[in-house]
């Protein structure tokens, strides 16, 4: 099947979606690609994780980097499926 071709924001789409959402950590691109759907339309944007956040394995509350490391069971049975 042939790739369809990337949809790009409107200009008043992207005026729309920087006025609802647009702030220092959230940051839409001039060439936003977009999606439609039944309730409205994606629009591709940008979300700042600032560089101080720890990320924590959810099956055991570890620091992600230990549990990578040294795998919980969530995360072997994650790897199987």
């Amino acid at each position: 099947m042939p790739e369809s071709k990337p949809l790009f924001a409107t200009d008043a789409e992207m005026d729309k979606a920087r006025e609802m959402y647009q702030t220092d950590d959230i940051q839409i691109d001039e060439n936003a690609e977009v999606s439609p759907s039944g309730d409205g339309t994606w629009i591709q944007a940008w979300v700042l994780i600032p560089g101080d956040t720890e990320f924590r394995c959810k099956g055991c509350d570890r620091p992600e980097a230990e549990c990578s490391a040294n795998p919980c069971e969530d995360v072997l049975a994650d790897r199987k499926a």
